[in-house]
Order: C-alpha cells, then sequence, then structure tokens
C-alpha cells in the first residue's frame, strides 16, 4: 500500500474513533447529571473553584457515579488524542494535495483549530483528572480548566466544520481533475 493510501486510511481511523468515542461519552452524560451537576460533565469542566468540584465529586459519589466520572475521563483523554491527531492529519493531507489556495488555507485553518483544540481539551482534561483520581478539588486546576473549556469549544467549532468543508471540497476537486 503506497504512503499516501496509508496516511488517508490512518487519518480515517484515528478521526472517526475519535468521533464514535465522543458520541458515545455525551450520549451516557446523563449518568453524571444531579441536583448539584445538572449539566453533568460540563459542570465540572467549568467549575473553577476547589469548593465546587468538591460538591460536584460528593454528588456523584452519592450517585454511585464517581467510577464512571474516571472511566469517561481516561476515554476522553484517549478521544482528544485520536480525534485532534486525526484532525491535524485530514488538514495536512488535504493541505499538501490540494490545487485550490483558498481549500489550502481553510485546511490550514482546520490544522490550526485542531492543533489548539488538543492542546486546550488536554489541559482541561488532564486538570480533571489530576482531581478526580489524586487532589481532589484544587483551586489552581479547577481554575485552569474553567478557563480553557470556552477557547475549546471555540476551536472545536471551527475546527469540526473547517475540516467536514475542507474534506468535502477537495473530494469535489479530485474528482473534476479525475
Amino acid at each position: 500500500m503506497d504512503s499516501r493510501r496509508s496516511n488517508w486510511r490512518n487519518f480515517w481511523l484515528l478521526w472517526l474513533t475519535g468521533i464514535v468515542i465522543i458520541v458515545a461519552l455525551v450520549s451516557q452524560n446523563d449518568r453524571l447529571v444531579t441536583d448539584i451537576a445538572p449539566q453533568g460533565m460540563l459542570d465540572h469542566q467549568v467549575a473553577a473553584t476547589a469548593q465546587r468540584v468538591e460538591d460536584i465529586h460528593a454528588s456523584w459519589r452519592a450517585a454511585g457515579a464517581m467510577d464512571f466520572f474516571r472511566i469517561a475521563i481516561l476515554f476522553d483523554l484517549l478521544f482528544i488524542v485520536l480525534y485532534s491527531t486525526g484532525g491535524v492529519m485530514g488538514g495536512r493531507l488535504i493541505r499538501q494535495a490540494a490545487r485550490s489556495g483558498l481549500l489550502r488555507a481553510l485546511a490550514g485553518l482546520a490544522i490550526l483549530a485542531y492543533a489548539a483544540f488538543g492542546i486546550l481539551d488536554f489541559t482541561e482534561t488532564f486538570c480533571q483528572a489530576i482531581q478526580g483520581f489524586v487532589t481532589g478539588g484544587n483551586d489552581t486546576l479547577a481554575a485552569i480548566a474553567a478557563t480553557a473549556q470556552q477557547p475549546k469549544m471555540a476551536a472545536f467549532f471551527i475546527g469540526f466544520p473547517s475540516l467536514v468543508v475542507a474534506l468535502a471540497w477537495f473530494g469535489l476537486e479530485r474528482r473534476r481533475s479525475a
């Protein structure tokens, strides 16, 4: 198999596996919904203080959901690696092969957005993981996670559609040249 096909195969495998993982996690978020955390994991992501994190953890322990939270964090870390790496890879593959300068620019935007998303989401989730597995609520870690959450979401909502559009455009460009 030539390296271009292998690279495309790897892109699809990483990116789509990441998407499957996050869809599964989001579909199970209701397991983390409590009176204290009515939005489940999202409440933990934006909990900017140690006390808020501790209150959420206490509600999850009372609901028997703390183990699920820890498992979800591990899968979230896996998602971040697969999805971000796949997104950057896909953007690079399109950027390298595209004819149109505008398409190369769009692929470049996708690369930047996926890289930013990966860094920000890993920072946020790693801070959550330390609090969930090691320290409990920690003001510094909670503040870092909460600060990373909004720009992470912005990067996601720039990266995903820019890559999807770039993929569709690239597919059309390839068909026209065939």
